[in-house]
C-alpha cells in the first residue's frame, strides 16, 4: 500500500477516495479520512466492495480464457480509449457524475443482452473523454468538456433506462402525453406539449413516457421517451434551459456518430432552440433530414467535438 504524503496533499474528494481504496492505492492519511467518512455512513464500505466486485467483473469480460469474454472489437475500443484518456482528480468527468449509480450492485447484475447495451453506452462514453482530452496538450477547452460530459450523460442514461426496468419506471412516471406540459412546467418552468416537440405533420412519432433527470452542466432536465417511425426501439429526449456554459449556436444540430469499431453504440444529437438545449439519443445512427422530419432539428450539422 502506498504511503505518499505527496498524493494526502491532494484531498481526494469521496469519489475518489472510494476507488482508491478499492485499488488498494490510498496513503495513510486518506485511509483515516476514508475512515471518518465511513463512520458517518457505514453503507460506504458496501460501495468499496462493489467497485473491487466490478474490477473482478472487467477483468473476466477482458480475460478471453473466461467464458463471460467480451467481443474483441469491444475489448480493442475500450482498451484503446482508455490507455489515452487521462483525467485529473479534481477534473469534473463523466465517471464522477455516475459514480452513485454505477458502484450499485443491480446496475450490474443484468442479462447478456442488457450488459451488451449498457457496454456499448460506456464505449461512447470511453470515446468521447478520450477525443476531448486529447484535443490540445494544455487540456480540453471547458465548453467543450461541459458538451462531452453532458453528451456522456444521456447517452449512459438512456442505456441505463433500456437495462433497467425499476430505474425507469421509478424515474419515468409521466404515461400520459396530456400531463407533458404541466409536469414540463414543473422542471424547466415552461409548459412544453408533445406536440411541440414533434415537427409539424410527424403523427407518427409515439409518446412512450417522461420524467425528470439531472444532466450535468446545467439546471433542471427532463428526459421524454418516445418511438420514432423507421428507428427501431426507443428514442430519448433531454429537454434542459440553456446555461450558456456550452457555447452552442441556434440553427445548428451538433452530433455525436458511435465508433466504426462499435457500430452499436447510440448516436447523440445536441441543439438549442429558444432557450432551451434538446438532447437526442437514438440506438442507431441516421440521416439528418430523416430525424427533422420529426422533430426540430436545425439543417446545419457540425461536430460535438468541433473547436469552440
Amino acid at each position: 500500500m502506498a504511503d505518499s504524503s505527496g498524493n494526502s496533499e491532494q484531498k481526494l474528494n469521496l469519489a475518489a477516495l472510494l476507488r482508491a481504496a478499492a485499488d488498494d492505492e490510498l496513503c495513510s492519511h486518506d485511509e483515516r479520512r476514508l475512515e471518518a467518512f465511513i463512520e458517518e455512513d457505514p453503507s460506504l464500505a458496501s460501495c468499496i466492495e462493489c467497485d473491487q466486485k466490478l474490477r473482478e467483473a472487467i477483468s473476466r469480460a477482458f480475460c478471453c480464457e473466461s467464458g463471460d469474454c467480451a467481443p474483441k472489437s469491444l475489448r480493442d475500443c475500450v482498451a484503446d480509449a482508455m490507455r489515452c484518456c487521462e483525467l485529473e482528480h479534481d477534473a469534473a468527468s463523466v465517471p464522477e457524475a455516475m459514480a452513485g449509480r454505477t458502484r450499485s450492485v443491480s446496475f450490474w447484475q443484468r442479462t447478456n443482452i442488457q450488459m451488451s447495451a449498457a457496454a456499448a453506452a460506456m464505449v461512447l462514453i470511453a470515446g468521447v473523454l478520450y477525443f476531448f482530452n486529447n484535443l490540445s496538450p494544455t487540456g480540453p477547452n471547458q465548453a467543450l468538456a461541459d458538451r462531452t460530459a453532458a453528451a456522456s450523460f444521456v447517452a449512459s442514461e438512456h442505456g441505463h433506462c433500456i437495462t433497467d426496468a425499476v430505474h425507469a419506471a421509478e424515474k419515468l412516471v409521466v404515461e400520459n402525453p396530456d400531463e407533458l406540459p404541466a409536469f414540463t412546467a414543473s422542471v424547466v418552468g415552461t409548459e412544453i406539449a408533445f406536440a411541440d416537440l414533434a415537427a409539424s405533420g410527424a403523427s407518427d412519432v409515439r409518446f412512450v413516457d417522461a420524467g425528470e433527470c439531472h444532466v450535468p452542466g446545467g439546471g433542471p432536465s427532463m428526459h421524454v421517451r418516445f418511438q420514432l417511425p423507421d428507428i427501431e426501439g426507443d428514442s430519448s429526449l433531454f429537454i434542459q434551459r440553456d446555461s450558456g456554459r456550452m457555447k452552442l449556436s441556434e440553427g445548428i444540430t451538433y452530433t455525436l456518430a458511435p465508433s466504426g469499431d462499435a457500430p452499436n453504440t447510440p448516436s447523440v444529437y445536441i441543439w438549442l432552440r429558444e432557450g432551451f438545449v434538446y438532447y437526442l439519443v437514438i440506438p442507431e445512427r441516421a440521416e439528418c433530414e430523416k430525424l427533422r422530419k420529426s422533430l426540430y432539428l436545425p439543417a446545419e450539422t457540425r461536430n460535438l467535438t468541433d473547436q469552440v
